[in-house]
């Protein structure tokens, strides 16, 4: 498949909906806001089930081919496109494409829409599958309730949906996850403002502590020094993924521009020590070959430190093939 012709139709379509994703960051400083509400609230968490691969995309093409708008041209080659193997294999949309992400916003639209017109609702917001509701009133049989509006042929992961009740009762909390950071919302309200937590979500430290641990093992059998400092630099540090003119719309991502919204840094200490342990206390087999490759050369990955990724930062350079080499380990 052509990319160039892809990115593309992409670029046109989007242009024509004047649709994209949310942003992640702007999502979570909203959230904060509402949270931190001095009021009783009831909040909804949901998941759709298997998002991409569930939408209808002959239901998408439909959309795009009626409307009067779209180029002749855009239309042409977004047909032959769907017949690439990329579509053609399933009925639903495949990951990881921009032109996916932007069809499914438009598939999306009226549900978005109808969310926002519930009288019960006072503020939702979706990021891809992910969904947040904020309700004053508790919503009975709140699965089906929703399900009822999705858009034909998606459903919700229901293990995954939550309910919570914020009310007023001392001691009290409440701890949601969203978007990889995890809110602790204190239910007292003991000045103008709700007092809330903000954390990197459990299973994202337990995906970085994985990677260091992945990272040491690989260590342990290749030996190689430089490769171990790149991926602890990588993890501990962030990278400029997508430059732009404008300073702002470039895109970063790391340890600070991924997780820049929390209020509680106690994590990355804990990150570090745990990132200390591996390379210096680790037992059995991986013990003796780092032993025997000698400690010193594992000095520069000590060095490396995800409170200070995090509070000053810190940006690194990769080559393409550095990140390849890196990613390789995971």
């Amino acid at each position: 498949m052509d990319v160039l012709v892809a990115r593309k139709i992409n670029d046109n379509i989007k242009r024509v909906y004047s649709v994209k994703q949310n942003n992640r960051h702007d999502i979570i400083k909203k959230v904060n806001v509402v949270l931190n509400e001095p009021v009783n609230y009831y909040i909804y968490r949901l998941d759709i089930k298997s998002f991409y691969e569930s939408i209808d995309k002959n239901v998408v093409l439909k959309r795009v081919s009626n409307n009067p708008i779209v180029s002749h041209n855009t239309k042409k080659f977004i047909n032959s496109l769907f017949r690439h193997n990329a579509f053609s294999e399933n009925n639903g949309l495949p990951r990881g494409m921009g032109l996916s992400a932007t069809l499914s916003e438009i598939f999306m639209e009226e549900f978005d829409a109808e969310l926002a017109r519930l009288p019960e609702v006072f503020y939702a917001s979706r990021y891809v599958d992910d969904i947040i509701i904020f309700s004053f009133y508790k919503i009975p049989n709140y699965k089906s309730y929703f399900s009822n509006i999705l858009p034909e042929g998606l459903s919700l992961n229901e293990r995954k949906c939550r309910e919570y009740n914020i009310e007023g009762s001392p001691s009290k909390k409440s701890e949601i996850e969203f978007l990889g950071y995890s809110f602790i919302i204190h239910h007292e309200v003991k000045g103008q403002l709700r007092q809330v937590v903000i954390r990197i979500s459990d299973d994202k430290i337990k995906k970085i502590k994985r990677r260091i641990a992945l990272a040491v093992k690989d260590y342990s059998n290749n030996c190689d020094a430089d490769l171990l400092r790149k991926r602890i630099k990588y993890l501990t540090g962030n990278i400029l993924v997508n430059s732009n003119k404008s300073k702002t719309d470039s895109l970063y991502s790391g340890i600070y521009y991924n997780y820049q919204h929390i209020t509680d840094k106690t994590q990355l200490k804990e990150l570090d020590l745990f990132k200390n342990r591996m390379l210096f206390a680790s037992k059995g087999e991986m013990g003796r070959r780092i032993s025997e490759a000698g400690y010193n050369l594992l000095d520069a990955p000590k060095k490396y430190s995800f409170k200070a990724g995090f509070e000053k930062r810190l940006l690194s350079s990769f080559t393409l093939e550095d990140i390849v080499k890196i990613n390789k380990a995971w």
